[in-house]
């Protein structure tokens, strides 16, 4: 169990250390919930979006009147995509690397702090 544990939180490290942010609009996250969305996305005008502390969700009604929400978050440095319709017991996660990312979404550049101290 301590090999385990190990292994985990060298994993964990690995991620925070080669993690990306990136910044998230409501059409680049409609582009990328289109390819791991199961049900058909309705026009960007139908899809609510709303983030919170790097947290982002769409949300809309599907075809058969039915709320599907899909959330974007960030966990130990690495992205997930999670598609959820409770109604008809759908719920899938998908964990994105870096590479998926940088197809839909640009990098958040951290800009260099200045000191102006004496």
């Amino acid at each position: 169990m301590e090999e385990l544990s190990k292994e985990l939180t060298k994993r964990m490290a690995k991620d925070l250390r080669t993690a990306k942010t990136y910044h998230v609009g409501k059409k680049s996250f409609i582009k990328l919930a289109k390819d791991y969305c199961e049900y058909e996305l309705p026009k960007m005008k139908d899809i609510a979006f709303t983030q919170y502390q790097g947290t982002y969700w769409l949300d809309f009604i599907n075809d058969d009147d039915f709320r599907v929400q899909i959330t974007l978050d960030k966990v130990w440095g690495r992205y997930t995509i999670r598609v959820r319709c409770a109604t008809d017991d759908f719920d899938k996660i998908t964990t994105l690397e870096n590479n998926i990312m940088d197809q839909y979404f640009e990098e958040k550049v951290k800009k260099p702090q200045i000191s102006l101290a004496k």
